[in-house]
């Protein structure tokens, strides 16, 4: 299902270095000058690194996930937790871990961000949010986040998502799982590729979790507002779409169930709980150390992650989430320029 590589000591000297060099040429991974070279810089990186992620990106076996380890973090140097995500100072305390962590990605796709989502950043926070508990976004902690397709209810989703693992002081897992068909009938895989589920935008995407857009520039903040309108609509009127796609032995993925109205009709609402029952049968846990990165294949596998208990010392649970894309061209209409990687 996954695969591994461990940075060996000759390695994790090679990368910490090139991101030491390169914290000094750029100040920020969301820039445009950064975001147009890191694929070149990536392949500064050691050989073997790059092999083991090329190969995961072209290999249909055990290519559902795959993590590195190795990378180092010192908690001195990256700070508290942040108390939120929208609490980010000019210049990050995690520079060099998310250079570190765009390198590998740019290896995997190109990395974007989405205008209504985490104040429109392409390097994304998931950590504990003081009053968002029980929400199912990755701010949330007390409760389970459910089992999804990342950004689900939208054609641009990302082909992968990447976590960089900073903290996570009681090994809460990140769940993963794949889907068996052989736990599906003929019957139900044939309604579950028949375009009769509606899916909403998750909460991370409203303007309850609107955060600050003074980074944007003038022609952006005007269109951020038709993207949280397009929002709206998607909510109230979703367009009904298959579940599974491509191959009928090997197919796509696409399911949110928090976030999606359960089918009026009888055998496609049987068919969308025996895929439920199924991917609960396939779920594990994948506990991420700090400096471990993992990239989930977001069309063959869900993820979700484990309650835990947050402790809000600044010493909590911190992950960097990043979207990665195999074709920048499939968004470009919703994009501002060709440089830009956002998605309004």
């Amino acid at each position: 299902m996954g695969r591994t590589y461990n940075l060996n000591p000759a390695e994790i000297s090679d990368v910490v270095g090139l991101c030491h060099t390169l914290s000094q040429l750029y100040s920020s991974v969301e820039g445009e000058e950064f975001l147009g070279s890191v694929n070149l810089h990536a392949h500064e990186l050691p050989l073997n690194v790059r092999k083991f992620l090329n190969d995961f990106r072209l290999s249909d076996e055990d290519s559902d996930y795959a993590v590195v380890t190795g990378f180092p973090i010192d908690e001195g140097s990256i700070g508290y937790t942040p108390s939120h995500w929208d609490n980010r100072p000019a210049v990050s305390p995690t520079l060099k871990e998310e250079i570190y962590a765009m390198l590998l990605g740019a290896l995997v796709g190109d990395a974007f961000g989405w205008a209504t989502q985490q104040a429109g950043y392409i390097c994304h926070d998931l950590l504990p949010v003081k009053g968002l508990e029980m929400e199912q976004t990755g701010a949330s902690s007390k409760c389970v986040l459910d089992w999804h397709t990342e950004d689900a209810f939208h054609p641009c989703r990302g082909d992968y998502v990447q976590l960089l693992c900073l903290r996570n002081p009681d090994n809460t897992p990140t769940t993963i799982g794949a889907l068996d068909l052989g736990l599906l009938s003929d019957e139900e895989t044939e309604l579950l590729f028949q375009p009769r589920f509606a899916f909403k935008p998750d909460h991370s995407h409203t303007q309850e979790f609107r955060g600050r857009d003074e980074h944007l520039r003038e022609n952006e903040k005007d269109r951020l507002e038709v993207s949280y309108s397009a929002m709206n609509r998607m909510d109230t009127e979703p367009p009904l779409v298959p579940i599974l796609s491509g191959r009928p032995d090997a197919p796509f993925i696409c399911i949110d169930p928090v976030f999606m109205n359960r089918p009026s009709n009888h055998n496609a609402a049987a068919a969308f709980d025996a895929l439920r029952k199924a991917l609960d049968h396939n779920l594990m846990d994948v506990a991420l150390n700090p400096g471990d990165v993992v990239f989930v294949d977001n069309a063959r596998v869900i993820h979700g992650r484990k309650p835990f208990l947050p402790r809000y010392d600044g010493t909590d649970r911190w992950l960097k989430r990043f979207n990665l894309t195999t074709d920048l061209h499939k968004s470009f209409p919703l994009r501002v320029g060709d440089s830009r990687r956002l998605i309004f």
